[in-house]
Order: C-alpha cells, then sequence, then structure tokens
C-alpha cells in the first residue's frame, strides 16, 4: 500500500488523526521547495502541518526536521506533526526532545474504513508495494544522506531553474522534479537499482497510468536511438537490467521507458563519491543536470512530445 493512500483517509478522516482537526490542503508549499504532506486547523485555530508516514524512522524524523523551515517564522502558532501507523523504536521520544509531536493513527479505526486493508495492517506488511526489480541493499545512513544531498540540489538549482521543487512520488520517493510543458516534467533523483547512481530523467505524463502520449514519444525516439545516445552523450541499453550494466562498468547509459516516473532518462554512476559530504556530492552531481537539462531540450525541440 501506498502512503498516498493513506494520505486520503487521513485527509477525508481528520479524526484519525486527532478529534476537531479541520483539513485545509494537501501538498502544501513550505518554502526551498519543500511540501507539507497534509495542512489541518486544530481547535485552537492553530495550523497543524502533518508528516505522513506508514512506519515513523529516522528517514521520516528527518523529513519532519525540514519543517524548520516554517517554525522558525511561525513564534509557537503552528503544530509540526509525524503521523504513523506504527514507528521504529526510540522515534517518539526522539521527535519530542527535537519539539515535534508524534500522533499514532490507530490501526482498528482504519481498517473500519478501509476493511481491504485488514490484513495488510493485521501482519505489519504495510510498506510499499514490493517489487520484482533487483534493488541495492543500500544502508539506512546512505539513503538518509541522500535525502540531504537532493534538498541541497533543489536550492542550488533554483537559480538556473526556479521551478524545480522536492517532491514525493505516489510510490513515496523522493525525487526533484521541473515542470517542462502540460504535464510533462524534468526528474532528477537517486537510482534504487544502482547504488551509486544518479538519475535524470524527461517523462511525458508524469505519474499518470497508460498515457498514450508518453507511449507515441517513447516510440518515436525508440526509433532514433542512435541520435538519442549521440545528442545525450550516453548509449541506449534499452532490454538489459542495470545490474548488468554495472557488471559490464559502464559508468553512464540511457534508456527509453513508458513507466510513468521514468520516461527518457540517464544513469549516471558516481563512484568513489562521500554521500556524507553534501557539498562534495552537488558539485559532482550538479554538472549532470544541467548537461542532461540542456541536451534533451535539444532533443524536445526536434521531436515534441504531441
Amino acid at each position: 500500500m501506498y502512503e498516498s493512500e493513506l494520505h486520503k483517509v487521513l485527509r477525508d478522516n481528520p479524526e484519525l488523526i486527532e478529534p476537531g482537526l479541520r483539513f485545509l490542503q494537501q501538498e502544501v508549499p513550505i518554502g526551498q521547495g519543500l511540501r507539507c504532506d497534509l495542512l489541518y486547523e486544530d481547535i485552537k485555530g492553530r495550523k497543524v502541518y502533518v508528516e505522513v508516514k506508514w512506519i515513523a524512522g529516522k528517514r521520516a524524523v528527518i523529513q519532519v526536521e525540514q519543517y524548520e523551515v516554517v517554525r522558525k517564522g511561525d513564534r509557537g502558532k503552528s503544530r509540526f506533526v509525524l503521523a504513523a501507523v506504527d514507528a521504529k523504536p526510540g522515534i517518539p521520544e526522539l521527535l519530542a526532545r527535537r519539539g515535534f509531536e508524534f500522533i499514532k493513527i490507530d490501526r482498528d479505526s482504519l481498517i473500519a474504513l478501509r476493511p481491504e486493508w485488514k490484513e495488510k495492517l493485521r501482519k505489519n506488511n504495510i510498506g510499499p508495494h514490493s517489487s520484482k526489480v533487483r534493488r541495492s541493499a543500500i544502508p539506512p545512513e546512505i539513503n538518509d544522506a541522500k535525502l540531504k544531498i537532493l534538498h541541497k540540489l533543489c536550492e542550488d538549482l533554483r537559480d538556473e531553474f526556479p521551478d524545480i521543487e522536492f517532491n514525493h512520488s505516489p510510490e513515496s520517493r523522493d525525487r526533484l522534479i521541473m515542470l517542462w510543458d502540460r504535464n510533462d516534467y524534468f526528474l532528477f533523483d537517486f537510482s534504487t537499482e544502482v547504488e551509486d547512481g544518479f538519475r535524470c530523467a524527461f517523462v511525458v505524463d508524469l505519474d499518470q497510468e497508460n498515457s498514450q502520449r508518453r507511449q507515441a514519444f517513447q516510440e518515436t525516439l525508440r526509433s532514433l536511438s542512435e541520435e538519442v545516445a549521440d545528442t545525450l552523450g550516453c548509449p541506449v541499453k534499452d532490454g538489459i537490467g542495470n545490474h548488468n550494466l554495472v557488471k559490464e562498468g559502464l559508468k553512464s547509459w540511457t534508456k527509453i521507458s513508458n513507466h510513468r516516473r521514468k520516461g527518457v532518462h540517464c544513469i549516471y554512476r558516481l563512484p568513489g563519491i562521500e554521500w556524507t559530504d553534501s557539498d562534495g556530492a552537488v558539485k559532482n552531481i550538479l554538472p549532470y543536470i544541467y548537461k542532461f537539462v540542456e541536451r534533451m531540450n535539444s532533443l524536445l525541440q526536434r521531436y515534441r512530445p504531441k
């Protein structure tokens, strides 16, 4: 089950978080490219900013701490909450020490509203859907470091790309997105399959299932794979698993996908990078982003999605 499903239930049933809450807005911009999952007003008239998770861990704490952007100028007029069905040991206490609230969502109340969730909730199987795709076993501390890098990238890119923003996919994956036209976006994130991989993508009809426009664009570019490879500066490697491309020793490659959040994308490997050095990592990644946007724009001028 995706967190977007839980968002909808909590949006329509604020009492699951706290009696008397009134829903105001979803995906609320809070500055510096950041967004709050859900915004409410409590019975005292205070705004309540809520980050939603199925299971709260250290990564969730890092995301809630980003609400500090709002808290600094708020002067105690608002509340900042992490709401979750469950929490890893020590997380509620950690949040309290840092001045944030933790609210546990009652499982039985959820099941009453969504009976089809009963089996998964009872079994604690409440994370995102599993995938058959092979994924790297990336340590949690590396994922936390990558999240900080994404936020710093967003800040540094805003001078060149004012519309870029930090975003969560429907599967709650962290990413940067930048609108190109209609519902077509540039997208930047870390690969979940290549441990040292950074992904730059252009996606037609981002997050939409079964887009005919995206399929047509994919078919056009696949018929021009040599031109795509020459323009983007990476060989097209469709039909080969990323783990096999890593074994072959490739440093970068292109794939022309019809996936709702992959689209046309390049994977750039960053071997030897020190993830805990955010400034150094950003310095390494920025040239790839600038190059991809410039070269992809060149393709888009020639083969604009219809």
